[in-house]
């Protein structure tokens, strides 16, 4: 939870240089700056442009550490590579799935009272989990999704 009255800074912190006699420091106070790339910051629901920062040093667009992964990498135009710093992936569009998003996805078909359900073979994250649906209903009301663990807990 992020609760700002200020402007929010990412990386380090902007501050004027001091003269550490003035108020008789040994050392200037600065810390270690981030070192890395920054992408995809939300702030409710909205995607703050980080190529149009009011105020920067030491920044650039993009991200070299991960966009070498992706240059190797072929997701056709069916995707978009997703590279963290030690491997990259395919992000499919909606309808395509694969390693480099080439194969159609089937689609299912739910009659009244019908369902399917799917045990996980693998412990999720415990703090965020990416699903992607498409739906198309004929009904106006109905329950589309339910979420689970193994303890019946529901999650949103």
């Amino acid at each position: 939870f992020l609760n700002l009255n200020t402007p929010l800074q990412l990386g380090g912190r902007h501050v004027r240089q001091l003269d550490p006699t003035l108020f008789q420091w040994k050392a200037v106070p600065y810390g270690t700056s981030f070192d890395g790339c920054i992408r995809n910051v939300f702030h409710n629901s909205k995607l703050y442009d980080l190529d149009s920062p009011g105020l920067s040093r030491g920044s650039a667009p993009g991200c070299p550490q991960t966009e070498h992964l992706c240059s190797h990498l072929q997701c056709g135009a069916q995707g978009l590579c997703e590279a963290s710093l030690s491997d990259a992936r395919c992000q499919c569009l909606p309808g395509y799935t694969g390693p480099s998003c080439s194969t159609l996805t089937i689609p299912a078909t739910f009659k009244s009272q019908s369902y399917v359900k799917y045990a996980l073979s693998f412990e999720p994250d415990r703090f965020s989990s990416q699903i992607q649906l498409r739906f198309r209903t004929r009904e106006s009301s109905g329950e589309l999704l339910r979420t689970t663990d193994q303890h019946n807990r529901e999650y949103a």
